[in-house]
């Protein structure tokens, strides 16, 4: 059997750690989600590994209560410097929105984090 070549030259485990340290806390990769009704734009943020920890304490893995998806919301909306726009405590603020805009920014912000929504509304 043939061996199969690497596109990506190996890597030891202490220049993968030196790479993951440099890059922890760094600005995660931002993509800009127009949203008329805010008239402006915001960026929508990958989530972390920590980020999604939060999301599967707060939802204890069963259905996701809308309160529960605005706090999601709270994690990846961001300032083009990456800053959050909402913290946790301002979820409140988000679930005054109407839920139309909310379920759009949210499925738009799940399919950049790998999540295929409708998928899960099967399971």
């Amino acid at each position: 059997m043939a061996q199969r070549k690497h596109k990506l030259a190996p890597v030891s485990k202490s220049a993968l750690f030196s790479q993951l340290r440099e890059r922890a806390g760094g600005i995660a990769t931002l993509t800009p989600y127009e949203v008329p009704e805010w008239n402006c734009t915001i960026y929508l943020a990958e989530l972390s590994g920590w980020d999604q920890e939060k999301i599967q304490k707060w939802t204890g893995g069963k259905d996701v209560k809308f309160s529960d998806a605005a706090k999601m919301l709270s994690l990846v909306c961001r300032d083009e410097a990456g800053e959050h726009l909402f913290s946790e405590e301002e979820v409140e603020i988000l679930l005054s929105e109407s839920g139309v805009l909310l379920t759009r920014i949210m499925t738009f912000a799940a399919s950049l984090n790998g999540v295929d929504v409708e998928e899960e509304k099967k399971s």
